[in-house]
């Protein structure tokens, strides 16, 4: 099963009659492009990024009493706080495809909560997905946020073709292939590289993409609004690259496992370069981790096995946090316990590989 269709059609009719739309949605490509969707279609309304700790809480609230929403749409995120929920008095439409269950929240009746896992629990296709079906336009925009999010569509894959045939070749058929040798996999890599540096210019980044009608605007930079974007790219793609060498020279150090960290204050590409890195190790667990104010902050990936299960484990003795994907999620714990943490996710990551 999926997200019924009259729950689509209801989230849809949320959204034309709405006046002044608030949406939050989270720092990454299905995020993004969720949002893009939505406003695309909307032409209203005002976009927050939610970036740092991908946690919706009380220091958000001062948005939603700036701009005064009617209502207000949380994208492609898994963590609320109750503060933040009580704090808002009109509706709210929260669109996610993460782990639904939320133990410690007690959602008000104005909150409309939408997840393909509550009808399905294997049902983990991205929030642009989801977006795509609710405003059945701009499907460019949507596989870049699935392919984005690691996962792959092969009916709107040959949708796509049929109108942008040289941004997913018919010889690609996995999400991995598609991200990192398409250019569909380009133009991912230029969103997401366009959240990263100061917020100011990620929100013109942002704005600039719902401008955007045809993805050559961006891949061949064809107008001033798509040259922006591929400018901020490339000056990210120049640390991305040097992190991403020595990632993969950590690689050959292990058989079963590539830890890699590093410390840059300046961008956070740890969930970038841990996709590209278990790409070419598939055979791997990956953690990759960026050192920040006495954290790691880290993306993990695995392709055989869950890694999940494992962080959980390490969690467990660590003072840390974190959640995601049974193969692709993301923690923080303080640096001085991180060895202390990556033993214990081999440890548990070890049993796993025995009792498979």
């Amino acid at each position: 099963m999926a997200i019924p269709e009259d729950r689509l059609h209801a989230f849809r009719k949320a959204l034309d009659e709405a006046a002044r739309p608030l949406f939050f949605f989270d720092g990454d490509a299905d995020g993004l492009t969720s949002y893009a969707l939505l406003y695309r279609y909307k032409k209203e309304g005002k976009g927050v990024m939610i970036s740092g700790r991908p946690q919706l809480n009380s220091d958000f609230s001062r948005k939603v009493d700036e701009y005064a929403p009617d209502a207000v749409f949380i994208l492609d995120t898994a963590q609320l706080t109750q503060e933040f929920v009580d704090h808002i008095a009109c509706p709210m439409h929260w669109l996610d495809h993460h782990d639904p269950k939320h133990p410690e929240l007690r959602l008000p009746k104005r909150m409309h909560y939408y997840n393909p896992r509550l009808w399905d629990d294997d049902d983990g296709r991205p929030t642009a997905y989801w977006a795509y079906r609710i405003v059945q336009q701009d499907l460019w925009i949507a596989m870049a946020g699935i392919i984005g999010d690691y996962h792959y569509d092969a009916s709107l894959a040959e949708e796509l073709r049929k109108f942008f045939p040289e941004l997913l070749p018919k010889t690609i058929t996995h999400q991995g292939e598609a991200l990192f040798d398409s250019p569909l996999g380009t133009l991912i890599r230029i969103l997401n590289f366009n959240l990263k540096g100061p917020v100011s210019s990620c929100l013109t980044s942002v704005k600039i993409l719902t401008r955007i009608d045809h993805p050559d605007e961006i891949l061949k930079q064809e107008t001033a609004r798509g040259r922006y974007l591929y400018k901020r790219y490339e000056r990210v793609l120049k640390h991305y690259r040097k992190l991403l060498d020595e990632a993969m020279e950590e690689a050959k150090k292990d058989e079963d496992y590539v830890i890699f960290t590093y410390e840059d204050d300046t961008y956070s590409l740890s969930g970038e370069l841990a996709n590209e890195v278990k790409y070419r190790n598939k055979d791997k667990a990956v953690i990759i981790g960026r050192k920040h104010d006495g954290k790691v902050i880290m993306s993990l990936r695995g392709e055989h096995h869950e890694v999940l299960g494992p962080l959980r484990a390490a969690l467990t003795v660590t003072e840390g946090y974190g959640g995601g994907h049974p193969k692709a999620c993301g923690a923080v714990v303080p640096e001085e316990r991180f060895g202390e943490f990556v033993e214990e996710f081999k440890k548990k990551y070890q049993e796993l590989r025995k009792d498979v």
